[in-house]
């Protein structure tokens, strides 16, 4: 299932070190936003972007709908810049 401020979590076959959970919504993956996308666009660039180790940007419904689509755009952004430099810095 799909929502408007990410991908929706249904089944989730996570290692346990992970923290992804049933129910978590994904609105970032990488370098792209899932948020305020069509179904097809969420589609096309969580699949353009899904790998073993990708970078993701997760809450779950019941923290996301207190926030505005720009608000959750906005600080996944913001995760995303971070965490990607601090990667590029290890490497």
């Amino acid at each position: 299932l799909l929502l408007i401020s990410g991908y929706l979590v249904n089944d989730c076959f996570a290692e346990p070190e992970q923290s992804l959970q049933s129910g978590d919504i994904i609105v970032a993956i990488e370098r792209r936003l899932l948020v305020d996308l069509s179904e097809d666009e969420v589609e096309e660039n969580f699949g353009a972007e899904f790998c073993d180790g990708a970078s993701l940007v997760v809450g779950t419904f019941e923290e996301l709908q207190h926030f505005s689509l720009q608000s959750i755009s906005r600080r996944a952004s913001d995760i995303l810049d971070t965490t990607l430099s601090v990667m590029s810095a290890k490497a």
